[in-house]
């Protein structure tokens, strides 16, 4: 099986966009407000000028005036807000994008890793990572795939 992440967190608050060079630092500042730290990563290996490049590059797109960054923020800032007005309340969301398809499928154990992996389009990471701190924040001791109790 060959690996290729391409958005993935590390509870509780790493996050690597891996195609972009992207890694963050999510630092939580209250209710309903969250602090991002973000830097651009690149092989050591390559010529200035590829890492000038790559430097660059995502500065135009994670950047302050970003061209992809800025209008995800301002999407989920506004689908955040919808959904706590009286219309956004009223409405049950299916929040269960393939939900418990991961244990059904063999090849989602790997055989160097703990826990599960998915295929392409799914929510497995995002599901585990508020299944891991709902159980902190009960007090309860964390699940950790394949580690000795």
């Amino acid at each position: 099986m060959h690996l290729s992440p391409m958005h993935c967190s590390i509870f509780p608050n790493f996050s690597m966009l891996w195609q972009s060079g992207n890694m963050r630092v999510w630092h939580p500042r209250g209710v309903g407000e969250t602090e991002g730290w973000s830097w651009c990563f690149v092989d050591r290996k390559a010529s200035p000028g590829h890492r000038d490049i790559v430097r660059v590059h995502d500065l135009q797109r994670h950047g302050t005036s970003g061209t992809w960054e800025q209008d995800d923020v301002d999407n989920w800032v506004q689908s955040t807000m919808s959904s706590r007005g009286f219309v956004g309340r009223q409405v049950m969301q299916n929040l269960s994008m393939g939900i418990n398809h991961e244990i059904k499928d063999p090849k989602s154990i790997h055989p160097d890793m703990r826990g599960r992996i998915a295929g392409f389009q799914n929510e497995i990471n995002q599901r585990n990572l508020y299944g891991q701190w709902a159980r902190m924040m009960k007090g309860e001791c964390p699940v950790v795939p394949g580690a000795n109790a």
